[in-house]
């Protein structure tokens, strides 16, 4: 890149390197401060098996016990990985994009540039603070959906690289494996993502030639199943059917 295109990047990430500096400074409030004292108090296997026992985000549920050990620096980090994570999976999306649309001028510049300004976009856009800068709902409501990125982006790769092949049973499993544990972070996230995976099947049948599909459905094939199957894990599992007693007799 020419220093043109260095001004551009640096200009394009710095909204989203001021969310990542202002999450430093947050702090341990409200649930996360539970969260804390359960690893702290009861240790990391009890917590895990309360937080199991209370509802069905069996892959957050995780995450936060591990997290937890970072005590008081844990929202700063997750905030700071978050963020990290958004730009990786949005700027090896739109590389996949622009590859799509056979656009090789300045191809990694431009789209690092728009992987940043979408990421601090969508910083910004939260109906509430505590899904950037909470440590519980950072790791519920928006890690997942940079986790979700990154596998779009690598389907979208696997899919052009294999061209008219179906994946093999190594990244069919690898696929599956990481769709179900991206939908198990909450239960917005699984019902997000049949939906958006639904949709890039039905696309998929709709827009591609039969000689290019395969691949892509194949790869979005086998990420529904696995967000189908986590969806009826969290739907059966004891907390979520205990809440749903307990709203019941209400």
């Amino acid at each position: 890149m020419n220093r043109f295109q260095w001004l551009i990047v640096f200009l394009a990430f710095a909204p989203a390197l001021l969310f990542a500096y202002t999450g430093q400074f947050a702090r341990l409030v409200a649930d996360d401060d539970c969260h804390v004292a359960r690893v702290r108090d009861w240790g990391a296997w009890d917590a895990l098996l309360y937080h199991i026992s209370q509802e069905g985000r069996y892959a957050s549920t995780l995450l936060t016990v591990l997290a937890a050990h970072l005590d008081t620096l844990s929202p700063q980090i997750t905030n700071a990985v978050t963020i990290l994570l958004w730009l990786v999976g949005w700027y090896g999306l739109v590389v996949q994009g622009l590859a799509l649309l056979k656009i090789n001028h300045s191809r990694r510049a431009l789209s690092a540039a728009i992987a940043a300004l979408i990421a601090a976009a969508a910083s910004h856009g939260f109906y509430t603070w505590e899904s950037l800068y909470f440590f519980g709902p950072v790791l519920v409501n928006t890690t997942p959906i940079a986790l979700f990125t990154i596998y779009m982006a690598l389907a979208v790769w696997m899919a052009r690289r294999l061209r008219k092949n179906i994946p093999s049973l190594l990244g069919m499993i690898a696929g599956g494996a990481a769709c179900f544990l991206i939908a198990g972070f909450s239960e917005a996230q699984v019902v997000y993502q049949l939906i958006f995976l639904t949709f890039c099947l039905l696309m998929s049948f709709a827009l591609l030639r039969s000689s290019v599909r395969r691949p892509y459905a194949a790869v979005f094939g086998i990420g529904w199943l696995a967000t189908l199957l986590s969806l009826i894990v969290q739907l059966t599992s004891p907390g979520v059917a205990d809440r749903m007693a307990s709203d019941a007799i209400k």
